[in-house]
């Protein structure tokens, strides 16, 4: 009587971690974290500036970075992407990559990100298209953050 008892707590142990590594497979699949892969030269140059606008040292904040304007986006092209270290604690910095050429959004408040943002598009020759698309999710990302507490943007 025994064996068979052994027997069926083995097949629902089973049928538990079968079912754990399903759900964990499914839930890993809907909130897959969409980083954009960039060079280690990249990934350097990100590191540094984010130690030096927020003194925070070795936070990975160079190879976390998402596209702005599409989430879902991972290849690195001309577009609007944020970076900081991994949890809501880390503050996020915008950044623009255009023509091969990176323009790291460093100023703090919504007057003074909209002048660096009309500076970014003399100075690395951004088409209007797309200049207009980036201060529109600019200023969501920035509506999005002023309640944020770890927000980078809106103190100063």
């Amino acid at each position: 009587m025994k064996n068979i008892e052994a027997d069926d707590m083995k097949k629902v142990l089973v049928f538990i971690f079968i079912n754990l590594c399903i759900y964990g497979n499914v839930y890993a699949k809907k909130n897959i974290l969409n980083l954009v892969t960039v060079s280690d030269s990249i990934t350097m140059v990100l590191e540094n500036a984010y130690y030096t606008l927020t003194k925070r040292h070795k936070v990975n904040a160079g190879v976390n970075i998402h596209n702005v304007i599409s989430y879902k986006k991972t290849k690195f092209e001309n577009g609007l992407y944020s970076f900081g270290g991994m949890g809501p604690h880390f503050p996020k910095i915008l950044f623009i990559h255009y023509n091969s050429k990176l323009y790291i959004i460093s100023a703090k408040t919504v007057p003074k990100v909209l002048q660096q943002l009309a500076d970014a598009y003399y100075l690395l020759h951004i088409k209007k298209q797309d200049h207009l698309l980036y201060v529109k999710s600019v200023l969501t990302f920035l509506d999005n953050c002023l309640d944020d507490k770890y927000s980078y943007y809106g103190y100063e």
